[in-house]
């Protein structure tokens, strides 16, 4: 009965995934394709994995972060 729990928790997080990548495809325009498009997924996966590892922290002791966020929005607006 617990390997059928854990089997369908393994199968929430798998379909959380899916959900969170097709919230991520949907803030990149159209007119963004192939391995642009490729880039910008990875870039706005990683940033916003960034920002939520800085809420609530410290901004000062953050910086190398928040650098980090700026290079990938830089990034984002030349892939654009």
């Amino acid at each position: 009965m617990e390997s059928a729990r854990a089997e369908a928790e393994r199968y929430r997080e798998e379909l959380n995934k899916l959900k969170e990548s097709e919230g991520l495809l949907n803030k990149i325009p159209v007119n963004i394709t192939g391995d642009s498009r490729y880039e910008a997924f990875q870039l706005i996966n990683e940033r916003d994995e960034l920002q939520k590892a800085t809420e609530g922290k410290e901004a000062a002791l953050i910086t190398p972060i928040t650098d980090r966020i700026t290079e990938i929005n830089n990034r984002l607006k030349t892939i654009s």
